[in-house]
């Protein structure tokens, strides 16, 4: 009975807590996957998504242009066959942080030859931290889907390292500086989501970029900058922003879950479920003698 509950609250929960679990998220994100001649990034498509898919839309809309992609996605390491990473590496947009060989399992193990190494892991440049204030962004309309929001930060006009693209952002505003770095005071890590504050010291006003896996599945996260209501907007498709003045500032970024939706319809399965139990138990008790 207690796993009957425990799967109906799973169920009722999936839409409010996540699609993914932190463990599948953490495990997808490190190192699961293909590599191959492509190389593996936590953007690549897998061969089930469908058109509709986030990672398929941002492989349309940015193609080929490895800087401007993993920007999007904040990546911060890649692993690639040695040789397509040698040619990464002459371009000048990432930087060898690790070799490595294919280890039984399959999982990877530290080159003990160097030169020999089968796996290159790369950490590209110009990568703006996962929260960073920017001070330029382009804006699309608030209920904008996300290929729209894709489409600005494809464009070759987009400064795609200094400007961000926010979703009923109000007027446009041209980067004048470069994004300045925040930094977790709780992270989304620590507690699946359920609360994250960010520090951060901007010289000016700016919006303040939160990319964060866990909290961009939520419909709906309300945020209080030095105690005070925030506003939250979307930000380069999935992503938060949050507007943030000049000065120290903390942020702090809380889903909001609608309990009344849920609790009704998980009240009358419980409800039904004992009914059932007192039912069966009833039915199937020995006549008295």
């Amino acid at each position: 009975f207690a796993g009957v509950l425990w799967s109906l609250y799973n169920f009722a929960m999936r839409p409010v807590m996540g699609t993914y679990s932190t463990l599948t998220i953490t495990c997808w994100q490190t190192l699961f996957g293909a590599i191959d001649e492509a190389g593996f990034s936590t953007s690549d498509p897998t061969a089930g998504e469908g058109p509709d898919s986030h990672r398929v839309q941002a492989w349309q809309a940015i193609g080929n242009d490895l800087a401007r992609l993993w920007t999007y996605w904040g990546t911060t390491a890649v692993f690639l066959p040695r040789e397509a990473a040698a040619q990464v590496v002459r371009s000048g947009t990432a930087r060898v942080a690790g070799l490595y060989d294919f280890a039984p399992g399959p999982r990877l193990v530290r080159a003990a030859d160097l030169r020999g190494a089968q796996v290159a892991m790369l950490e590209p440049s110009g990568i703006a931290p996962s929260v960073a204030v920017f001070h330029g962004w382009r804006s699309v309309a608030a209920d904008a889907p996300i290929a729209d929001a894709l489409a600005a930060f494809a464009d070759p006009g987009f400064d795609f390292r200094r400007e961000i693209v926010l979703a009923g952002g109000g007027d446009e505003n041209p980067a004048a500086r470069d994004p300045e770095a925040a930094e977790w005071v709780v992270a989304p890590s620590s507690n699946q989501g359920r609360r994250a504050v960010v520090k951060c010291d901007a010289a000016e006003e700016g919006a303040l970029l939160v990319r964060d896996t866990r909290l961009r599945w939520f419909p709906d996260v309300r945020a209080a900058a030095n105690g005070a209501p925030a506003e939250v907007l979307r930000a380069n498709g999935p992503y938060l922003a949050v507007r943030v003045p000049a000065g120290p500032c903390e942020v702090v970024l809380e889903p909001v879950v609608p309990w009344g939706r849920y609790a009704l319809p998980a009240l009358g399965w419980i409800a039904a479920l004992a009914l059932a139990v007192l039912w069966s138990r009833r039915a199937f008790a020995a006549p008295e003698r």
